[in-house]
């Protein structure tokens, strides 16, 4: 890649094709910095600002910040002028649950949680609150490809087999999240790019299996062994399983699948964590040879999304993705995904696709379970002009902060 400079306009160009790069990059996670505010800083990943000198152009600027809770008021010098909304608080809570009764209060009035019965504990103490959970990533369960016994593909089959994800939909998720495919697709959301000659088994996972699950296991080697745990060269079928402590839904799936493995011989720790403890156990790593898995057995986590399937299946799936989190390394994947960033021809992208598709079912390098929701709760008390189920004009809740910000931008006070 090569800038150049005519008059005031920056040109780039580009070795190679790179279709996405705009959606992946330029407009995605890059955010573009005053060099003289930020040259003298050295590394940007290694700069030490503290909150009170905190750099930004945009329409919020921080006020305030500690452990517990963190302040923006409005950008009065911000280019299409300060927010209607003068200032935004984001307090820390300890768990879903004392976040949903200070939604359900008011003291809060945007938010991205899982509420149990929305209906009756939130919608229905105030007229005005609202919510939209609509389908938005995979929420898979990540095997750490680098331990040998998660490796084998019969392990990853069988724990598959094994977990009801139905219960994981009715009681982890009350309800709200539906039950993922092997292809590892949100959908609708991506029924456009779907191979039409897909057979059903590649859509929807069989029912569980435990005696097929076990079959498999005694297949690849593995016999019971005093405790009752499948094992093969002294080494038991024994993971830890990762997951953020106070994250009530992913906490009971969790407890879930847990039992689940136990009846066909595989044990499951659950080491529930502290969020920050949680990524960076299961980063992975960037290397000149693909990324490396963190430390990690299993984890319970999301998917990335984008406008098309490129970006979640090049997150997950490429040797060098940002959340390849399994450290999944496949060389027809990475040429497959090469390919379609080269190519603006629909045709020739869904023909890409549509291979990658039947890859993810059939290697199962992650085992998909759920149509994660993306959680949406909104007053409109004091503002309107909030995203609405009927006019989703933007990816709605403050989890996304550069929606989040856009999404401020376009508040009015009721009143106006």
């Amino acid at each position: 890649m090569a800038a150049a400079a005519v008059g005031p306009v920056e040109w780039v160009t580009f070795k190679t094709p790179n279709v996405p790069f705009a959606e992946q990059y330029v407009l995605g996670s890059t955010p573009i910095v005053p060099e003289h505010q930020w040259a003298a800083l050295g590394d940007p990943a290694k700069a030490h600002i503290t909150w009170d000198k905190a750099i930004g152009t945009g329409p919020f600027i921080v006020s305030y910040f500690s452990p517990q809770d963190y302040k923006f008021k409005a950008n009065p010098n911000y280019y299409l002028g300060a927010p209607k909304v003068p200032e935004l608080d984001y307090p820390a809570f300890t768990s879903n649950q004392s976040a949903d009764l200070a939604l359900a209060e008011g003291q809060v009035q945007y938010g991205n949680l899982d509420i149990p019965n929305v209906q009756k504990t939130y919608v229905g103490v105030n007229p005005h609150n609202h919510y939209y959970f609509p389908p938005d990533n995979i929420v898979e369960l990540y095997p750490n490809l680098s331990n040998p016994l998660l490796a084998i593909p019969n392990v990853r089959e069988a724990i598959s087999l094994a977990i009801d994800r139905q219960k994981l939909s009715v009681i982890g998720e009350t309800g709200y999240e539906g039950v993922a495919n092997p292809i590892s697709l949100p959908l609708p959301n991506y029924k456009s790019w779907l191979d039409p000659t897909l057979p059903s088994s590649y859509l929807h996972f069989p029912p569980v299996n435990d005696a097929k699950a076990e079959q498999l296991l005694q297949a690849a080697g593995f016999k019971k062994d005093k405790n009752g745990i499948y094992a093969k060269g002294g080494k038991e079928l024994s993971f830890n399983l990762e997951v953020v402590s106070g994250w009530s839904d992913w906490d009971e799936d969790c407890l879930l699948i847990q039992q689940d493995l136990a009846k066909i011989g595989i044990k499951v720790n659950i080491e529930q964590v502290t969020f920050g403890t949680y990524y960076s156990n299961i980063a992975p790593t960037a290397s000149a040879h693909g990324v490396i898995p963190g430390k990690y057995d299993l984890a319970i986590s999301w998917t990335n999304e984008g406008p098309t399937p490129y970006l979640q299946y090049y997150d997950l799936l490429d040797s060098n993705g940002s959340f390849n989190v399994e450290g999944f390394h496949d060389p027809q994947v990475d040429k497959l995904l090469n390919a379609f960033a080269q190519t603006t021809d629909l045709a020739e992208q869904k023909k890409i696709m549509y291979q990658i598709e039947r890859i993810a079912a059939e290697k199962m390098p992650v085992i998909p379970l759920l149509v994660g929701a993306y959680w949406y709760e909104y007053n409109d008390s004091h503002y309107t002009g909030w995203p609405t189920k009927q006019n989703l004009w933007i990816t709605p809740g403050p989890a996304n902060t550069q929606s989040a910000a856009i999404v401020m931008q376009h508040l009015k006070p009721v009143q106006e």
